[in-house]
C-alpha cells in the first residue's frame, strides 16, 4: 500500500493519532466506540489514522455499508481534523504458511509502523488487547511512541485466562505508557507490576448525539429490504408499521435474552395479539433464530436483519414501540453494555433485565414502569410475556415511558467531556501536557483509614487493639504515614506489598482474646494477596508444552475421558475455620458452603489476577492434587472411585461437573498424552 504524505503535519498544532483497533464494519460495542472516538478527536481539529483488519471481519459479525456511509466512515472536519482508516491486504495466496493462519499481527503491527513513519505521529493506541494491543506494543518498541492500551470485557475476563495470551498480555500492560481501564480494576494491574501512574480511568462514553428521538424511523420498505438481503430469508408478508412493534439489536444467544424474548412473544402471540418483532441480529446464528421462531408462531411477524452502521442504529430504535436488552447470567462479569443508554437517549421505551439494571451508575434516576420497564429474570417468560403484553396492548403508555426516559438520558455525559478526557489521555502521554490528573489517585485521610477500607474486618475483630497495632506498623514503616497534604505515603503503586506486610504485622504482634480468629484471618488475607500478584519468580502460568485440547467444548465423559486434566494455574490449598469464612471472607465462587468445621479454600493465580477462590471439600481437593497431566480423565474417574468405595458411573456426573467448574474457572485444561517416544 503506498501512503501519501499530504496530511502530515508539523510537529505542534493537532495531535496526529495512531489507533489500531476494531472499526467498521466490524459490529458491537468495542467498534462503535472506538469509531466515535477517532471521530470525535477528529472534530476538535486532530488526526486520527487507524489501522483495522475490520474488512476481514466474519460476515455474522459485519455492519452493512453503502456508498452512502463513505462521509461517516471517514469524517473530515471544517476545522482540518480527519479520520483516515487503513487496512492490510486481505489474507490470500500471497500469504500462505503453514501451518497455514491470516497473520494479524505482524499485517497490523508492519502497516501501523508504515502510518507512523510517514505521518509523524505523536502516540499509538492499541484499543482491544487482540490483535490489536499486541500490535500496537510491537509498533511502540520500534518507534519509541508512546503506547496507550485499552481492553474491554471479554479480552481481560475471557482471553486473558488462557495461560499463554494472558502472559503475553501482562508484558503489554506493563510495556505500556498508559493502561485505561475501569474502576474496580486497577489492583488487577497493579499486582501485574503495572505502575500506579500508567492506570487510567476510561473517558466516559458519551451516548453519540444521533440518538434522539428526532431520529427518523427506518421505513416498511427500508425494514423489507434489509430482511430480504439475509441469506436464505423466507418469503415475508409486507412489514406493517401500525402494529405496535418490539425490537432487540447486538448479538444474539442464550446470555443475550434473545431466546427468551422469542419464547415470551410466543406466548403473546398465542393470546390472540398481533405486533412485529424485529431483531437486528446480523447474519450470526440465524438458523437458531429461525427455529426459535417457527417453534414458537411468530413465523409472520419476526423480521430477522442484519447489522446496519452505528450512526444507524437510532433509526432501527425509533421503528420500535419498545426496545429489549435482556443480558443474563453473562460470563464477563465486568461487560458494561453501552445499549440501554441508547435507547433511552433515543425516547423510546426501553425493556431492561435486572442483572444490567443493577450495573447501571444511573439505576437510582430509574422507576420500573415510569421512565423504563424492568424484567428482573428474563427466564421466567410468563413474567416477560406480562410486561411486553402490556406494552404491545398499550402502545402510548410505552411511548409516554419513552419520553420519560429520555429525561434521565439528559442528564448523561455528553459528547464533549468524552472527548476531552480522551485529548487529555493523549496529550499527557506525548508530553505535551502536564500530567492529565491521576486517574488513580493516591489513597486520601490516614493509614488507619486506608487499612479499615481494605479490611472490613479489622476494627470489628480488632476493636480499639486496631489503633494500637497501626501506630506500632506506621512508626516500624514510615513511608506509609499520612503525608503533610493529607495523601497518604503508601499509595504508591506498592499498595499490595505494604497491605501484606501489615498483615504480617498483625500476625506478630497481636496476642489478644480473638488471637486464634485474627490468625485465621490474616492467613486468608495473605492468601488473597498472593494470588493477586503476579509472581516474581512465575509472573505468568505455569509452564506446560500441551495446549488445551478441548478448546471450551462441553465436559462430557466422551470429550474429556481419553483428555488428561492438568492445573495451569498457580494454586495455594488453605484450610480455615468455616465460620469464620462464612461471616467474615466472601469469595468468588463456592463448591461447598462452609460449615462449623473446617473448610478448604483454593487461591488461584491466574494471567488476568481476576480473583478466583473457590471454596470446596475434601474430596474436590484431592481431585486438584491428582490432576497432573499423567492420567486420562476416565482413568482418574475410576482411581477416585476405588478410593471412595463407589461405582464409577455413580461418581462420573459429579466429578465431570466439578472439573468443568474448574476449567471455566481457568484452573485447569484438558490435554493430550505425549506422544510415544521411539
Amino acid at each position: 500500500m503506498t501512503i501519501s504524505a499530504e496530511e502530515t503535519r508539523p510537529g505542534t498544532g493537532p495531535m496526529s493519532v495512531c489507533l489500531i483497533g476494531k472499526y467498521p464494519p466490524i459490529e458491537g460495542g468495542v467498534s462503535a466506540q472506538t469509531y466515535w472516538a477517532a471521530r470525535l478527536l477528529a472534530e476538535r481539529g486532530h488526526h486520527v489514522y487507524v489501522v483495522t483488519n475490520a474488512d476481514e471481519v466474519e460476515e455474522r459479525f459485519r455492519l452493512g455499508l453503502g456508498d452512502e456511509d463513505a462521509a461517516a466512515y471517514e469524517p473530515r472536519f471544517p476545522g482540518g481534523g480527519f479520520v483516515r482508516v487503513f487496512r492490510p491486504e486481505r489474507f490470500g495466496r500471497r500469504m500462505d504458511h503453514i501451518p497455514q493462519g491470516n497473520p494479524f499481527v505482524s499485517k497490523l503491527a508492519g502497516l501501523a509502523l508504515q502510518v507512523v513513519r510517514e505521518f509523524g505521529c505523536d502516540v499509538v493506541v492499541g484499543s482491544y488487547l487482540e490483535p490489536y494491543g499486541v500490535a500496537a506494543h510491537l509498533v511502540s518498541g520500534w518507534t519509541g511512541l508512546p503506547l496507550l492500551v485499552q481492553h474491554a470485557g471479554s479480552d481481560l475476563d475471557r482471553l486473558m485466562r488462557v495461560p499463554e495470551l494472558g502472559t503475553a498480555y501482562q508484558e503489554v500492560f506493563r510495556a505500556a505508557h498508559t493502561v485505561i481501564t475501569k474502576p474496580g480494576l486497577v489492583g488487577r494491574f497493579l499486582g501485574m507490576g503495572v505502575a500506579r501512574d500508567a492506570i487510567r480511568m476510561s473517558p466516559p462514553y458519551a451516548v453519540p448525539p444521533c440518538f434522539h428521538p428526532d431520529a427518523v424511523p427506518l421505513s416498511a420498505e427500508e425494514i423489507g429490504a434489509l430482511a430480504h438481503s439475509l441469506p436464505g430469508a423466507p418469503p415475508m408478508p409486507a412489514y406493517d408499521p401500525s402494529l405496535p412493534t418490539i425490537g432487540m439489536y447486538g448479538k444474539p444467544g442464550e446470555f443475550k435474552g434473545t431466546l427468551d424474548l422469542i419464547a415470551a412473544l410466543g406466548r403473546v402471540r398465542a393470546s390472540g395479539r398481533s405486533f412485529n418483532l424485529l431483531l437486528m441480529s446480523g447474519r450470526s446464528r440465524t438458523a437458531m433464530l429461525r427455529d426459535a421462531v417457527a417453534a414458537h408462531g411468530l413465523e409472520d411477524r419476526a423480521w430477522l436483519l442484519p447489522f446496519v452502521p452505528h450512526w444507524k442504529v437510532p433509526r432501527f430504535i425509533r421503528a420500535c414501540t419498545a426496545t429489549c436488552f435482556l443480558e443474563r447470567d453473562f460470563p464477563v462479569v465486568i461487560h458494561g453494555p453501552v445499549v440501554p443508554r441508547e435507547v433511552l437517549a433515543s425516547g423510546t421505551c426501553l425493556v431492561l433485565s435486572g442483572e444490567i439494571h443493577d450495573k447501571q451508575i444511573y439505576r437510582d434516576t430509574l422507576g420500573d414502569g415510569d421512565n423504563f420497564v424492568l424484567v428482573p429474570d428474563p427466564k421466567e417468560h410468563d413474567v416477560l410475556a406480562d410486561r411486553l403484553q402490556g406494552l404491545i396492548d398499550r402502545p402510548q403508555t410505552a411511548a409516554e415511558i419513552g419520553a420519560r426516559g429520555r429525561l434521565v438520558a439528559a442528564d448523561f455525559p455528553g459528547p464533549g467531556p468524552f472527548a476531552e478526557a480522551w485529548e487529555a489521555l493523549l496529550e499527557d502521554a506525548a508530553g505535551r501536557a502536564p500530567s492529565a490528573g491521576r486517574a488513580v489517585p493516591p489513597a486520601r485521610g490516614t493509614f488507619a483509614e486506608w487499612v479499615e477500607g481494605r479490611l472490613p474486618w479489622a476494627r470489628e475483630v480488632l476493636g480499639d487493639a486496631l489503633d494500637e497495632l497501626t501506630a506500632g506498623f506506621t512508626a516500624d514503616h514510615p513511608g506509609c504515614g499520612p503525608a503533610p497534604d493529607g495523601a497518604a505515603g503508601h499509595a504508591d503503586g506498592h499498595d499490595l506489598a505494604v497491605l501484606d506486610a501489615y498483615c504480617e504485622h498483625l500476625d506478630k504482634r497481636y496476642d489478644g482474646p480473638a488471637l486464634r480468629q485474627v490468625r485465621e484471618l490474616v492467613r486468608y488475607q495473605r492468601a488473597r494477596l498472593w494470588a493477586l500478584r503476579a509472581g516474581e519468580t512465575r509472573p505468568g502460568p505455569v509452564l506446560s508444552p500441551a495446549p488445551d485440547a478441548l478448546a471450551g467444548l462441553p465436559i462430557t465423559a466422551e470429550s474429556v475421558g481419553p483428555l488428561h486434566p492438568l492445573l495451569r494455574a498457580e494454586i495455594r490449598l488453605e484450610h480455615f475455620d468455616g465460620e469464620t469464612v462464612r461471616r467474615f471472607c466472601r469469595t468468588g465462587d463456592a463448591y461447598a458452603a462452609p460449615g462449623r468445621g473446617r473448610v478448604v479454600v483454593c487461591f488461584a493465580r491466574l494471567a488476568n489476577l481476576a480473583t478466583t477462590e473457590l471454596r470446596m471439600n475434601e474430596a474436590t481437593a484431592m481431585l486438584l492434587d491428582a490432576c497432573d497431566g499423567g492420567v486420562p480423565t476416565a482413568a482418574l474417574v475410576e482411581r477416585l472411585a476405588r478410593r471412595g468405595g463407589v461405582e464409577p458411573a455413580e461418581l462420573t456426573p459429579r466429578l465431570l461437573a466439578t472439573l468443568a467448574k474448574l476449567y471455566r474457572a481457568g484452573v485447569l485444561v484438558f490435554t493430550r498424552p505425549p506422544a510415544p517416544q521411539d
